[in-house]
């Protein structure tokens, strides 16, 4: 079941959202209205992370110790898409075999009315 997004209720929230893993995060599927902080100590793989920052200084970060790896269908299952203005970092110490798209593809998320239209910096 897909629930809306509700951005609205965090527009003046300062904290973002937090998921942490000590070790991996491994097939993780995210929807946060919100901007958010996604770190794993070692891998993150086959992340499908759908965020929305708010605010133009908002940072969405997806950090890990080690790799940011999608391994499924060849790597065509890992989404990390942000919409809003603000800024996405995708920080791996050793190996990211993310493939970014297009700026204009990188906010497919629906955009919430109160959210101006700028898209978040990569």
């Amino acid at each position: 079941m897909q629930v809306p997004f509700s951005a609205d209720l965090h527009v003046n929230d300062p904290f973002s959202a937090l998921i942490l893993a000590g070790r991996d995060t491994l097939n993780v599927a995210l929807q946060l209205p919100k901007p958010a902080e996604v770190i794993a100590g070692r891998d993150i793989s086959n992340l499908q992370y759908e965020g929305q920052n708010l605010n133009v200084a908002d940072l969405t970060l997806v950090s890990a110790g080690r790799d940011v790896i999608d391994t499924v269908n060849g790597g065509s299952e890992g989404i990390i898409q942000v919409g809003g203005p603000g800024r996405l970092d995708v920080l791996a110490d050793a190996t990211s075999t993310l493939a970014f798209r297009a700026a204009s593809q990188r906010s497919a998320i629906p955009r919430i009315p109160i959210c101006p239209p700028q898209r978040a910096l990569i």
